[in-house]
C-alpha cells in the first residue's frame, strides 16, 4: 500500500487517514473530532459541499470554491487569517458574528456540533437559504485544539411564503432544552411526529413529551402551540436572519 504525501513528508503517521480505507473526513466525522494533516486541507478543498477549516479566533485559515460561491467571494480572494465579518461577503453582519459565537464554543466545549444558520447566501437578495453546518474541533499531533473544521450538507432554500425559524422564547422562565429545540426545528422542515422522531433518534411518545414540556415552559395554548410547531406560520414569529444551534 503505497503511503500519501502527509505519510512522507511528516515523522508522524496520520492517524486519521493511514492505513484506513476510510477518508479522514468520513472518520473524523464518526470520531467527533479532526487531526490536522495536509491529507485533511487537499480532501477539505475537493469535498463536493462547502468546507474549511478556521483557527482559534475564528480566523479563516482555508475554505473550498463551495464555500467562496455560497459566500459569494470570488476564488481568488486572499481570506487567509481574516474573519468572515472582515471580507466583502453576502453574510449578515450578524450572522457573521454568530459564526464566531460558534467557532469559540466548539474550542472551548472540544466537542462536535451543529448548526442551523439562514441567510441571504449565493449573493440571492430575494431568497432566503438555511444551510445546516457541522463542526469540529481540530487537533494537532501533539492533542493540542488549533481551530475548527466546518461542513455544509444540508440546504434548505426557503421562501417568503414557505420559511421556518425559531421564535423567540428569550423570556420564558424556563429555558427550553436542546431536544425541545431541536423538535421545533423538526416541526418547521414541516415533518410529522414519526419522521421528526427518527432525525431526533427518539421514539414518538417521546416526541408528545417534549411537545407538552414546550406548552407548559412558554404557556401556549394547543392552538397557538400547532402554530409555533407548523411550517406555515405568520411573519411575526420569522427572523429572517439568525443562526441556532441543533445539536
Amino acid at each position: 500500500m503505497r503511503k500519501r504525501d502527509c505519510c512522507k513528508d511528516s515523522l508522524y503517521i496520520c492517524p486519521r487517514c493511514y492505513p484506513r480505507k476510510e477518508t479522514s473526513i468520513h472518520y473524523a466525522q464518526i470520531a467527533g473530532r479532526f487531526v490536522h494533516c495536509q491529507c485533511l486541507e487537499k480532501e477539505l478543498l475537493r469535498y463536493p459541499g462547502p468546507a474549511g477549516i478556521k483557527g482559534l479566533l475564528s480566523e479563516n485559515v482555508l475554505m473550498n470554491c463551495h464555500y467562496h460561491n455560497l459566500v459569494d467571494l470570488p476564488c481568488d480572494y486572499d481570506y487567509y487569517g481574516k474573519r468572515l465579518e472582515d471580507m466583502p461577503s453576502c453574510v449578515a453582519r450578524e450572522v457573521c458574528e454568530s459564526y464566531t459565537r460558534q467557532d469559540l464554543l466548539i474550542i472551548e466545549e472540544q466537542q462536535a456540533m451543529t448548526f442551523a444558520d439562514t441567510d441571504y447566501f449565493y449573493a440571492d437578495p430575494d431568497r432566503l437559504h438555511t444551510i445546516q453546518t457541522q463542526k469540529f474541533p481540530l487537533f494537532n499531533f501533539n492533542g493540542d485544539v488549533i481551530g475548527i473544521v466546518f461542513l455544509i450538507n444540508d440546504f434548505f432554500p426557503s421562501s417568503s411564503e414557505d420559511m421556518f425559524k425559531m421564535p423567540d422564547f428569550s423570556n420564558v422562565s424556563t429555558p427550553l432544552s436542546m431536544a425541545e429545540t431541536r423538535l421545533i426545528y423538526c416541526k418547521r422542515l414541516g415533518l410529522n411526529d414519526r419522521d421528526a422522531a427518527t432525525k431526533l433518534g427518539v421514539s414518538e411518545s417521546t416526541v408528545r413529551t417534549l411537545k407538552a414540556r414546550i406548552r407548559d415552559k412558554t404557556n401556549l395554548t394547543v392552538d397557538q402551540l400547532r402554530q409555533v410547531l407548523s411550517k406555515d406560520v405568520s411573519g411575526a414569529l420569522i427572523n429572517k436572519k439568525d443562526s441556532f444551534r441543533v445539536r
